[in-house]
């Protein structure tokens, strides 16, 4: 069901949605359970990842697998007329020490969208360990999702633009 349906379905329109707090609690329970399958999305190619490749160096944490979560607060835009949710990482345990660098990195912008150390270093070749090309898991996630809710009302933005 897309969620004009949901919205019929509860028998009233989008312009009656600020004004009844039942249909409110309704499509803030409806927005969790779609921001759940994400989720659930996003933690499957997370998870893919993780079972495809085991590091022979060093020993995983496994923070950034258990790092994904849900906001617990509902957006309501009055003026868009939108419900919104977001999910993120815990901050606890996405971020990492750099075994080349004395500062911290962001695990999963670094796993899902890759990197590459300097070309003058004789490791840069070497996959894993001087690149890593990505494994696209937030991308993979969010293009199920939305394939699977197939709705035109729900909406999914990373870093501010539309997927």
């Amino acid at each position: 069901m897309d969620l004009e349906d949901y919205i019929n379905s509860l028998g009233s329109d989008a312009s009656n949605l600020m004004d009844d707090p039942e249909l409110k609690l309704s499509m803030e329970v409806y927005i969790k359970q779609l921001a759940e399958q994400l989720k659930e999305c996003i933690q499957y190619y997370l998870d893919l990842y993780y079972v495809q490749y085991s590091p022979s160096v060093y020993k995983r944490t496994f923070g950034l697998q258990k790092s994904l979560m849900i906001n617990d607060f509902v957006d309501i835009s009055t003026d868009a007329m939108s419900l919104t949710i977001s999910l993120s990482f815990d901050d606890n345990l996405s971020w990492g020490n750099s075994i080349f660098h004395s500062s911290d990195m962001f695990k999963p912008i670094a796993i899902d969208q890759g990197w590459q150390v300097g070309s003058q270093n004789w490791f840069a070749n070497i996959n894993h360990f001087g690149y890593f090309d990505g494994a696209n898991f937030i991308e993979n996630g969010i293009k199920e999702f939305l394939s699977e809710v197939n709705d035109s009302n729900v909406h999914v933005y990373l870093d501010g633009e539309e997927c």
